[in-house]
């Protein structure tokens, strides 16, 4: 199966949303790939759409 066919992702348990955040952005690479993207999957009773973008481009 070629790279570009498969999806990295993580999870957090212990770990505060600003710390997930910027381990996205700091941390995470591909030896071949630009990783250029986040998506964040939050399912909650409300929205926080505009908050944790936030927070992503603070980290």
């Amino acid at each position: 199966m070629r790279d570009a066919a498969f999806v990295v992702t993580t999870w957090h348990d212990d770990e505060q949303l600003p710390e997930v955040f910027w381990f996205a952005r700091h941390v995470v690479e591909h030896p071949r790939l630009a990783l250029d993207r986040v998506l964040i999957v939050h399912i909650a009773a409300e929205p926080r759409e505009q908050a944790w973008r936030g927070a992503l481009v603070q980290a």
